[in-house]
C-alpha cells in the first residue's frame, strides 16, 4: 500500500473528472476560489496531468485550507512531490507547523492517509527503518483487508531494502516487539548463503516465537517461496566454461568463483548437488547441452561468451539454465558457434527457463541515474568514451534519467586523449563565452578582463570512461571552470589498484562497485592474490561465487519478485528473466575506494 492508493480511495468521493471540472469553472477566477483549486488539483494528480497539476500548486496559498481540506491538499500535493521525485519538499510539508498543528482535528482515515505518505516520503529519503515504523504504527488502525496486505507488503519491501547489519543495529535498538519480529524475518532472508533448507527452518523456528504476529499468518511471498525452491534444488550442475584458449583465464575465475563457493557451503553442510564443467572452447553449445542432458544435469551455469549465451537461446531446452552474459533482443545464426550476427536466422526468443547473469554496464548505468534523481540532481551532462560498454551505459542512463524527470543537458563522445581537452570545452560552450567577450571587445574598441564561463544549466556530470581516461577528464573538468560540479561514474574508474597518488585525481566522484571490491571478505584471505588484486579477474571470480549461491534460489526470485540475494557482485533480484544488480555506492577519498555514504537530509 502507498500514498497514491489512499489518495485514490479518497478522491475517488469526487467524480468529477479535471476536465469536467475545470468547464464547469471556466469563467471563474481560481484564485478567489481555494474550494475549486483544491478540486481541480485533485482530479489532476489522481489522472496524472502533472503539468496542470504544477500551474495549479503554484497559485494554491495552502494557508487557506482547515482539517479535511488540509488532509486533502496534503495527499495530492505529496502525490505530486512523490512523481517529480522531490522528497525533501514533501518531507518539508509534512512536518511544517501548520500540518503538525492541524493533524489531530483530522479524521482517522485522513492520519492514516497522512501516515502512508509520510512513509512514501521517508522511503524516497532512503530512511527505511522510519518508513517502516511508521506503517507499522498505523498496522492496527487498517480496516480494509486489501489496505492490510499492502501495507505488510510495503513494510516487507522496505525492510529488505536494509543490509543485514543495519538490520541487526536496528533490532537491537528496537523496544517494539512487533518491529522486532519484522526485523528478525527480514534478517532470515537476508541470510541466503545458508542451506536454504536451514534457512527454511529459521523461518519456522520464527513463526513458533512470534505466531501472533501478522507476517507469521500471511508470509511475505519471498520467503513463502523459499519452501519450493528448497523442494526443486539440482542435484547435478554442469558448469559451461571456456577453460582453454584466449578466454581460459576469465572462465578459470568463475571456476574458481563456483568452487570456493563450493567447498564453504560443504564445510557448512549444506545438501550439495555435484559440479562439473565442460570446456566451450572444445566444442559446440549443441554438443555440450546434449552431454550434459545424457549426463543427467539438471541445472547448467554457463556458457560465459556473448555468443554462444545467443547460440543456447535459439535452442529448445528444457531445464534450468544460468547463462553468465546478456545478449540483446536481436538475431543470430545458430548453425555454429561463430560470432557472426546472421540477421536472415530466427529472432532471439527470451526462453521461460534461461535466466541471464552478467556484469552488465547497463545495470550500473540505471542505479546512478536513480541516485543521482534520488539526490535531487536534474540536469545531467554525459560524457562517454567511445567504447561499446560506455555507449551502452549512456543510453541507458538517458532513458532512466528522461523518464524520471530529469534533464539531459548535453552527451559529449569522447575521441582520444590529445582531443579531450578541446571536446570538453565545447560541451561546456567555452568557445561561445570566448565568442561573446571579443565581440564585447570590438564593440567597444578596448580590451576587457576577462575570465571565460562555461554553460551554467548542468547540476552534475556523469562519466562513462574507464581509470586512465578518467583520470584525464577529472583535471580537465577543473580546468574548464567545472571543477565544483558533482561528478558520478561506474566500476570502471575503479582499476582495482593501489595508486593512490594517481587516484587523487578520482577523489569525490561518487560511483557504484561490486561489494567483493568494497567489503572486507574472510575469503580473499584465502583466495588466489589476482581474485584480490586484479580487477577484471575479481569481478569474474565474484560472479562465479554468486551463480553458485543463485543456482537453488532461481525458482523463490522468479516466484517473488521483491525477493533478493546479497550477492558479491551486488544486490540482485529477477526481472523478466534477467538477473538485475543494484551495486554499492562508493567514492574515491585521497585516492582511495570507500564506501560512500550519501545522506539524504
Amino acid at each position: 500500500m502507498d500514498s497514491a492508493s489512499v489518495f485514490n480511495d479518497r478522491s475517488s468521493r469526487d467524480k468529477l473528472a479535471l476536465s469536467e471540472i475545470l468547464e464547469r469553472n471556466r469563467h471563474l477566477d481560481f484564485r478567489n476560489a481555494p474550494k475549486v483549486l483544491l478540486t481541480a488539483l485533485t482530479a489532476a494528480v489522481k489522472e496524472q496531468r502533472w503539468e496542470i497539476a504544477s500551474n495549479l500548486f503554484e497559485i494554491i496559498d495552502p494557508q487557506q485550507y482547515r482539517t479535511d481540506d488540509l488532509a486533502a491538499y496534503t495527499l495530492a500535493i505529496t502525490q505530486f512531490w512523490l512523481h517529480k521525485k522531490d522528497y525533501q519538499s514533501a518531507s518539508h510539508w509534512l512536518n511544517s507547523e501548520q500540518l503538525s498543528t492541524a493533524i489531530p482535528l483530522m479524521k482517522a482515515e485522513d492520519q492514516v492517509g497522512l501516515s502512508i505518505a509520510r512513509a512514501d516520503v521517508l522511503y524516497g529519503l532512503g530512511h527505511y527503518p522510519e518508513s517502516a515504523q511508521e506503517r507499522i504504527f498505523i498496522e492496527s488502525l487498517l480496516t480494509n483487508s486489501k489496505n492490510k496486505k499492502a501495507n505488510a507488503k510495503a513494510i516487507w519491501q522496505t525492510l529488505i531494502k536494509m543490509p543485514t547489519a543495519q538490520l541487526q543495529i536496528e533490532e537491537a535498538r528496537s523496544v517494539d516487539k512487533t518491529y522486532t519480529a519484522w526485523l528478525e524475518l527480514a534478517t532470515i532472508h537476508h541470510h541466503n548463503q545458508i542451506d536454504i533448507a536451514k534457512q527454511v527452518e529459521q523461518v519456522q523456528a520464527w513463526r513458533l516465537r512470534w505466531p501472533a504476529h501478522s507476517a507469521a499468518k500471511s508470509l511475505p511471498k519471498s520467503i513463502e517461496a523459499l519452501k519450493q525452491s528448497a523442494a526443486t534444488r539440482p542435484a547435478k550442475i554442469v558448469a559451461l566454461l571456456p577453460l582453454s584458449g584466449p578466454l581460459s583465464e576469465a572462465g578459470t575465475a568463475v571456476q574458481d568463483g563456483l568452487a570456493a563457493a563450493y567447498f564453504t557451503a560443504l564445510n557448512q553442510g549444506w545438501q550439495l548437488p555435484t559440479l562439473t564443467s565442460y570446456d566451450t572452447n572444445q566444442y559446440t553449445i549443441k554438443q555440450l547441452y546434449a552431454q550434459a542432458i545424457r549426463d543427467g544435469a539438471d541445472f547448467i551455469i554457463g556458457p560465459l561468451e556473448k555468443n554462444k549465451v545467443g547460440i543456447l537461446l535459439s535452442m529448445p531446452t528444457d531445464i534450468p539454465i544460468l547463462a553468465l552474459n546478456y545478449i540483446p533482443n536481436a538475431t543470430v545464426n545458430d548453425a555454429d558457434d561463430s560470432n557472426q550476427i546472421d540477421p536472415i536466422h530466427k529472432d532471439l526468443a527470451t526462453s521461460a527457463n534461461i535466466i541471464q547473469f552478467g556484469l552488465a554496464a547497463e545495470d550500473e548505468a540505471f542505479q546512478l541515474a536513480q541516485t543521482a534523481r534520488n539526490s535531487e540532481y536534474r540536469n545531467a551532462m554525459i560524457i562517454q568514451s567511445s567504447a561499446d560498454w560506455s555507449k551502452r551505459a549512456s543510453q541507458t542512463f538517458s532513458q532512466e534519467w528522461l523518464s524520471s524527470g530529469g534533464v539531459l543537458v548535453s552527451n559529449t563522445t569522447l575521441t582520444e586523449a590529445k582531443n579531450f581537452s578541446a571536446e570538453i570545452e565545447r560541451s561546456l560552450l567555452l568557445p561561445t563565452s570566448r565568442a561573446r567577450h571579443q565581440r564585447l571587445e570590438n564593440i567597444i574598441g578596448q580590451k576587457i578582463e576577462f575570465t571565460p564561463r562555461r554553460r551554467n544549466d548542468i547540476d552534475m556530470i556523469v562519466i562513462f570512461a574507464n581509470s586512465k581516461q578518467t583520470r584525464s577528464i577529472k583535471p580537465l573538468l577543473a580546468y574548464h571552470y567545472a571543477g565544483k560540479l558533482p561528478v558520478y561514474s561506474s566500476s570502471h574508474i575503479n582499476d582495482g589498484l593501489e595508486h593512490t597518488t594517481e587516484n587523487r585525481d578520482l577523489n569525490d566522484i561518487i560511483f557504484n562497485e561490486i561489494p567483493w571490491v568494497l567489503e572486507p571478505n574472510t575469503l580473499k584471505r584465502q583466495v588466489a592474490e589476482r581474485y584480490v588484486s586484479n580487477k577484471k579477474l575479481g569481478r569474474l571470480f565474484a560472479m562465479g561465487l554468486d551463480a553458485f549461491y543463485l543456482h537453488p534460489r532461481i525458482e523463490q526470485l522468479r516466484q517473488a519478485p521483491d525477493s533478493q540475494l546479497q550477492g558479491m557482485t551486488g544486490r540482485l533480484s529477477l526481472q523478466d528473466n534477467r538477473v538485475k544488480r543494484e551495486l554499492q555506492i562508493a567514492e574515491f577519498v585521497k585516492g582511495r575506494a570507500k564506501k560512500a555514504s550519501l545522506t539524504k537530509n
